[in-house]
């Protein structure tokens, strides 16, 4: 009796083995093409890349190499060091370091390398914050709540940078001021609102042909911004400067102005903002007196901005 029911046992053991096996093959198929859904997705080191607004190169060869021509050396040499993802980029839209798309946490955050004191007495910061998300960004304000050397708090500032829209990876100039004596602040807490925003396109490209200052004729900045998007686009220029330590910390934050045509073909001003048909370009211009501001602008690092509000 024992034996018999150990037989009937097993005949039920690969009985139900057999009907799970059946499943098993059945379900196979939509585990599999889940399974390849997932790992399909690119991570976010593959992404990265994709998201830098890169100006293509003009003019490189598409010709095959001749029969026994080696290639070049493409990428990095072996034990040559990994660049920095901080360092300067000439992309759509923007010029200058700390457009950063390896470090994509999700955060828009104040940088604080960036960060710098005016010399002044009373509180005032200039520095950049950064859309370390992966879709374009409306920065609505950018608060700090400042303390003293107990920690108690002095004082709220607010302040709306003159870029409000970043897109993944990209660093917005700001400036802020309290009325505070800078030698009483000890810390920062830093806040950033923003919202999800609609991407735009900012294809302008710069070129910048002459930088020059003096203590006689102040600080003088001449260059060039380019439409290169297939329509028209109003234009205004972002400028920061950063000093050469590291990365830079920004010194100051202003606008050049635009050459716009009035009244005759002749006839031009420099404004705030131009609109630039496709493909066009215009001068732009920028100039500074103020005995205390030039002796910072003139070994500075540039960053440009285009962007169309």
């Amino acid at each position: 009796m024992r034996q018999s029911h150990w037989k009937e046992h097993d005949r039920d053991m690969a009985k139900l083995m057999a009907r799970l096996a059946i499943v098993f093959l059945l379900l196979s198929p939509a585990c599999l093409s889940l399974f390849a859904q997932e790992i399909s997705n690119p991570t976010s080191a593959e992404e990265s890349p994709n998201l830098l607004p890169v100006i293509p190169q003009v003019g490189e060869s598409q010709l095959p190499l001749p029969p026994g021509a080696a290639a070049g050396i493409v990428g990095r040499i072996p034990g040559e060091p990994t660049p920095n993802p901080d360092e300067d980029k000439n992309l759509y839209g923007y010029s200058g370091p700390y457009y950063n798309t390896a470090k994509l946490n999700g955060k828009v955050e104040v940088l604080g390398q960036s960060l710098y004191l005016q010399p002044a007495s009373s509180w005032k910061v200039s520095g950049l914050c950064r859309n370390q998300t992966r879709a374009t960004v409306h920065i609505a304000r950018i608060t700090a709540h400042i303390r003293g050397r107990r920690g108690e708090l002095l004082g709220i500032a607010t302040t709306t940078p003159p870029i409000t829209e970043l897109r993944p990876g990209e660093p917005g100039p700001f400036m802020i001021e309290a009325p505070l004596t800078a030698s009483a602040v000890k810390s920062i807490d830093w806040h950033v609102e923003y919202a999800p925003a609609q991407a735009t396109s900012r294809m302008f490209e710069f070129k910048v042909y002459s930088v020059r200052a003096s203590a006689e004729y102040g600080y003088y900045l001449f260059g060039q911004i380019r439409n290169a998007s297939s329509t028209t686009k109003p234009a205004r220029i972002v400028a920061a400067w950063l000093d050469r330590e590291g990365y830079g910390r920004v010194l100051y934050v202003d606008s050049p102005q635009i050459a716009v045509m009035v009244d005759r073909p002749e006839s031009m001003e420099f404004q705030d903002q131009a609109v630039l048909e496709a493909g066009s370009f215009e001068n732009f211009v920028y100039r500074n007196m103020d005995p205390e501001i030039v002796p910072l602008l003139g070994d500075a690092r540039l960053a440009l901005w285009g962007i169309s509000k």
